[in-house]
C-alpha cells in the first residue's frame, strides 16, 4: 500500500503532538479524554439498558405477566441518566477539542521536529 510507508512518520508526528499537548495543556488534555470516555460510557450504557429493557419486557410478557411499573421506571431513569451523560460528555469533548485544535494549529510543535 502507498500509505503504509508513511505510517511511521505520521505516528511520530501524532506522538509529538500528543506529547506537546500533555505538557503544555495537561488539564485540558485529560479532561478531553475524560469527556470522551464519559460520552462512550453514556452511549454504550444507553444501548445496553435499552436492549435489556425490551428483552426483559418481551420475556415477561411472553410468560403472561404484565411488565412491572418499577422495571419501566428504573429503566427510564437509567436511560435518561445515560443519555444525559452522553450529551454532556459530547458537548464538553467538543469544547475541549476546539481548544486543543487551536493549540495544534499554532504549529508550535513543529519546532520540536527539527
Amino acid at each position: 500500500m502507498f500509505l503504509t510507508k508513511f505510517h511511521p512518520l505520521t505516528h511520530k508526528v501524532d506522538a509529538l503532538i500528543i506529547r506537546d499537548l500533555k505538557q503544555s495543556m495537561p488539564v485540558k488534555y485529560w479532561l478531553f479524554r475524560l469527556a470522551e470516555w464519559a460520552a462512550r460510557i453514556g452511549i454504550l450504557g444507553f444501548i445496553c439498558v435499552f436492549i435489556c429493557y425490551f428483552a426483559m419486557g418481551a420475556l415477561i410478557q411472553r410468560a403472561g405477566e404484565p411488565v412491572p411499573s418499577s422495571l419501566a421506571e428504573v429503566s427510564a431513569r437509567a436511560i435518561i441518566a445515560l443519555l444525559t451523560l452522553f450529551i454532556v460528555g459530547t458537548i464538553a469533548r467538543g469544547a475541549l477539542f476546539s481548544d486543543l485544535e487551536k493549540r495544534v494549529n499554532e504549529k508550535k510543535w513543529l519546532n520540536n521536529m527539527q
